[in-house]
């Protein structure tokens, strides 16, 4: 779920532009409202969006009326370290520059020229992209990954679902026994 100043752009980028199929759109409820910690004044709208239907991986995007508007992370002047989330990733096709001129159509702008980088095995090119709010976009082509970080049955569009949300932790150690051991990841 992303807080968004501007729903109609973010739609333009990830439902029109990267392809994203629109789920639903609706109301803030009152138990989102709870959970969330919101005063009973404020409202919203929330869409979701999913890469054909496919159940993960999904963008949900929430614009709230009635709230003070703040950026939790502005990425056009973060350090590379700082604590938080840092980027939400899609695997793209290659070659790298047709996704690249999607989003910059719509005027994102690149924080760096694509990357190749090696690790073990793995052989990825990717860039980083400063979207809306200052939110942060990897674009990512995967040439050499294990057949397990790319679904097979991605066939349609140009970008895949959410591939991953990257973070930076300031304590791995408390960061990993809380995804693995209370959420139980692996």
């Amino acid at each position: 779920t992303m807080g968004v100043s501007d729903l109609d752009f973010n739609l333009a980028l990830y439902r029109d532009a990267m392809g994203l199929t629109h789920e639903a759109r609706y109301p803030l409820s009152d138990s989102l409202r709870q959970a969330w910690n919101l005063p009973d004044s404020a409202s919203g709208e929330i869409v979701e969006l999913s890469r054909g239907g496919y159940p993960v991986g999904r963008v949900r995007l929430a614009t709230f009326s009635g709230l003070e508007q703040a950026v939790v992370r502005s990425h056009s002047d973060d350090s590379s370290t700082d604590v938080g989330p840092k980027a939400i990733d899609f695997y793209v096709r290659d070659p790298i520059t047709h996704a690249m001129a999607i989003v910059e159509r719509l005027g994102l702008k690149a924080r760096s020229a694509p990357v190749t980088h090696r690790l073990g095995t793995f052989v990825s090119e990717e860039l980083t992209y400063i979207g809306p709010d200052q939110s942060s976009i990897l674009l990512m082509v995967g040439h050499v990954h294990s057949p397990a970080d790319l679904r097979p049955s991605w066939t349609e569009g140009d970008f895949s679902e959410v591939a991953t949300i990257s973070l930076v932790t300031g304590d791995m150690s408390e960061t990993r026994r809380f995804y693995a051991d209370t959420l139980g990841m692996e």
